[in-house]
């Protein structure tokens, strides 16, 4: 071996073992910037832009510059505004999801709206049925249903799912437009046509109910299933419910806590509440009891309600007036309208608490407001006798008229359950 060639070898070698020099700044930047440096993620944003030492790739420094913004990085941001106002539709998407989840910006939903709408029309589908969200439910600007269902018909017209189910409920319900069962159902089956559960579940729910359509048990389950073998956990629910009556299908208890145990393992309380009543109809009160307080924890606030009532008649516990008060007052602040009724009724009688009109006058009236008829028959008995509030007999015939226009309700109907099995 000639000693030319020995140096040869020699320097190789120390290039595999000790390596070549110092990283491409390129590679130590985007090491940087996965590790969520937001210097870094800028920096492979601009030469994303530019191509500088990488592909000119507008989607990349599109992405980089949105993990700089989410941190709140000044020029990233600055960035974005620039490139949104030189008409890039999903920056101005990005930017608007920014401005309305307070994301690298302080919240600011008239912002997002000048942008959602920007991107939305320029024909951005998500931006467009974002802009119908921000219009329906946002509640730092004024309300618009109308332009709520024309921003969702763009992008249902387009195919978006989360599009059609929304504008189908407008459309069932005269928001925003007129009522249409027609255009509900429509709008309703595109979405459920490409496996959208909760599309399934509602045209499931129209038949069931006979609203829309004519009722069809049968359909109603053939709907329901066909949501609940995807997994929803509402119609798992549901389909075992149609089993436990007979409904659609023939009676089957087995079947139906089959179905309630799909739904309840994913943690769905409601299904957890079902389960309780179904053990409690086969005479387990104790297992009925652990399902019962499970959807409770869950923040099932009829579940809530019913322990209370368990506290209070000593059904499956031993009675006692105070926590079932506490339990009624829980399901009541979670807005069910038969627990703020009970908890009036409670602060009337002094049942668990301090007699206080007061009170009992203010808890009838959340009730009422959701048009729960006992509630409002209060209310115009309290107005009637001035009890814990000014006496006013206009007040109290408005109210009683306004219960009389209601669906009459037994509010023991759940009583009654517990009571067919003591």
């Amino acid at each position: 071996m000639t000693k030319k060639l020995s140096i040869v070898i020699i320097a190789l070698m120390a290039i595999v073992f000790f390596g070549c020099g110092e990283k491409d700044p390129v590679a130590l930047c985007r090491e940087a910037a996965e590790k969520g440096d937001a210097n870094a993620q800028y920096e492979l944003c601009i030469r994303h832009e530019k191509g500088d030492g990488v592909e000119k790739n507008l989607e990349e420094a599109i992405k980089w510059c949105h993990k700089a913004v989410e941190q709140g990085h000044s020029k990233a941001l600055d960035w974005y505004q620039s490139t949104a106002e030189s008409g890039n539709v999903q920056v101005q998407y990005n930017l608007a999801g920014c401005y309305y989840n307070g994301i690298g910006v302080a919240v600011d939903h008239y912002a997002a709206i000048k942008w959602y709408r920007k991107a939305a029309e320029n024909g951005h589908i998500e931006a467009q049925y974002y802009l119908g969200c921000c219009y329906y439910s946002s509640n730092r600007v004024p309300k618009n249903h109308a332009q709520s269902v024309k921003y969702w018909t763009m992008a249902a017209d387009q195919g978006y799912l989360p599009a059609q189910h929304d504008l189908a409920w407008c459309h069932f319900r005269g928001t925003g437009t007129k009522q249409n069962y027609t255009k509900a159902m429509k709008y309703w089956k595109m979405a459920a046509d490409q496996g959208y559960v909760k599309a399934q579940h509602a045209i499931a729910d129209c038949y069931y109910n006979g609203t829309g359509v004519k009722k069809d048990y049968k359909r109603a389950v053939e709907w329901y299933r066909q949501a609940a073998e995807l997994k929803y956990p509402n119609s798992q629910d549901a389909l075992g419910l149609c089993y436990l009556y007979g409904h659609g299908v023939e009676k089957d208890i087995t079947q139906a806590m089959e179905w309630m145990f799909k739904a309840a393992d994913q943690g769905f309380a409601k299904a957890q509440y079902d389960i309780g009543w179904c053990y409690f109809e086969t005479g387990d009160q104790q297992e009925a009891w652990n399902w019962f307080t499970k959807a409770a924890q869950n923040g099932y606030a009829r579940a809530q309600y019913d322990i209370g009532l368990c506290y209070q008649y000593g059904f499956i516990v031993e009675k006692d007036r105070y926590t079932a008060f506490n339990n009624y007052r829980k399901a009541a602040e979670m807005g069910y309208a038969p627990a703020q009724y009970r908890v009036g009724n409670c602060y009337n009688k002094g049942i668990g608490c301090n007699k206080d009109e007061s009170e009992a006058f203010s808890w009838y009236l959340k009730a009422a407001k959701k048009g729960y008829e006992p509630a409002q028959t209060a209310v115009g008995y309290c107005y009637q006798l001035g009890d814990g509030v000014t006496q006013n007999r206009t007040e109290a015939l408005r109210w009683f008229r306004r219960a009389s226009k209601q669906k009459s309700i037994d509010e023991n109907e759940e009583l009654k359950r517990f009571k067919a099995k003591k």
